[in-house]
């Protein structure tokens, strides 16, 4: 369910509740209990009914800022803004801040690897509770 959505997104459309039990021979109640559960966990976004954020790819505006693939999108988080095009090898151009400081960052991704970064650019993942939303606190 998440990659279906995560690929809507990458091709820049949201994705309706209806478009999962289609594609993924789900009931309806099983895709609004799926999407319920993702949602809950922080890995989806929905809005007006379709998913707009998945797995770390958001369409709605964050702070993390991913120009990818002739598009904008937006990230959950820095770790997901420099992985997303790191694990599809793509090209990219990636806008964020310092958690700590709110210093902006900028990098550059080229073909799957960090090709542009600031020497002391250092990305890391805290230890969190797993309960919480992934969303929300990152």
């Amino acid at each position: 369910m998440a990659r279906h959505a995560f690929r809507g997104i990458l091709a820049g459309e949201p994705v309706g509740r209806g478009e999962f039990s289609t594609a993924l021979g789900l009931s309806a109640a099983e895709t609004d209990a799926a999407i319920e559960r993702h949602v809950g966990r922080g890995t989806m976004v929905v809005e007006d009914g379709r998913v707009v954020a998945a797995r770390g790819l958001s369409l709605p505006p964050t702070r993390h800022v991913l120009d990818m693939a002739g598009r904008r999108f937006h990230a959950f988080c820095a770790v997901d803004a420099v992985a997303i095009p790191i694990a599809l090898a793509l090209d990219a151009a990636i806008a964020s801040a310092c958690a700590g400081c709110g210093s902006p960052l900028a990098l550059r991704v080229r073909d799957g690897v960090v090709s542009e970064a600031p020497a002391e650019v250092v990305i890391w993942a805290a230890e969190r509770d797993p309960e919480r939303s992934l969303r929300a606190h990152t």
